[in-house]
C-alpha cells in the first residue's frame, strides 16, 4: 500500500509542478494581449474623438474599461469629452476626478470647477411603468447644458429614475417644482404610486 501510495505522488506532483511552471508563462502572454488590446482601443480611441465619432467613442471606451488595467490621463479626459457630448455629466465628473489624480493640469480643474459651481446633483425616481418627464423652466443655453437635460429625461423614459448632475436651474418633474443649486444637498424626489392604503412619507 505504501509503495503505491509513492507512486502516485511520484506521477501526480511532477504533473502539478509542470502545470504551476507553465502558469506564469501563460499569465504572461495574457498580460501581454491585454496590453496589446489596451493601447489598440486607446488609439482607435483618440482617433474617434478627434473625428468627433461619439457614439463610437463611448462603445471604445466601454471596450477599454472592460479590460481591465488602469487607464491614463488621456483616456480618462478623452472618455469625459466623450461622456459630455452624451449628456452623462455625472459620468464626466468621475472620469475627470480620476484624471486629475494621475494629473491635475490646468484644464482639468478648471473642468472641475466649472461643474461643481454650475450643476447639482439630483436623485429622481418614477414609476416606469408611466415615466416622469423632465422639463426646464429656463431651457440651457450651452449645448452639453441640454445634453445633460435631454439625457436625464432619457433615463427617465427607460427605467424611470435618474441619478445624476443637472444644470443648476428650476425644473418641473411631472409638474412638480425641482429647484437644482450647486454645492447644496441633493434633491431626492420619488413619484412613484404609494401601496393602497399607505401615504408615502
Amino acid at each position: 500500500m505504501t509503495g503505491l501510495l509513492l507512486t502516485l505522488l511520484n506521477v501526480v506532483i511532477p504533473v502539478v509542478s509542470a502545470a504551476e511552471e507553465g502558469a506564469p508563462a501563460v499569465s504572461a502572454r495574457d498580460e501581454a494581449y491585454r496590453k496589446a488590446e489596451a493601447k489598440r482601443l486607446s488609439d482607435e480611441l483618440e482617433k474617434l474623438v478627434r473625428r468627433q465619432a461619439w457614439a463610437g467613442a463611448a462603445r471604445t471606451y466601454a471596450e477599454l474599461e472592460a479590460i481591465g488595467l488602469p487607464l491614463g490621463v488621456d483616456e480618462l479626459y478623452a472618455g469625459a469629452l466623450t461622456a459630455r457630448q452624451l449628456g452623462e455629466m455625472a459620468l464626466v465628473y468621475e472620469r475627470l476626478l480620476a484624471a486629475a489624480k494621475l494629473d491635475g493640469r490646468r484644464e482639468i480643474v478648471d473642468w472641475l470647477w466649472a461643474i461643481d459651481t454650475g450643476y447639482g446633483r439630483v436623485s429622481l425616481t418614477g414609476d416606469p411603468a408611466s415615466p416622469p418627464t423632465l422639463s426646464a423652466d429656463t431651457p440651457p443655453l450651452l449645448p452639453e447644458q441640454r445634453a445633460c437635460v435631454e439625457a436625464a429625461q432619457r433615463h427617465l423614459s427607460e427605467s424611470g429614475r435618474f441619478d445624476g448632475l443637472l444644470p443648476a436651474g428650476t425644473y418641473r418633474v411631472n409638474g412638480v417644482p425641482v429647484e437644482v443649486i450647486p454645492g447644496e444637498d441633493p434633491v431626492v424626489l420619488d413619484l412613484t404610486p404609494a401601496p393602497t392604503g399607505r401615504r408615502r412619507r
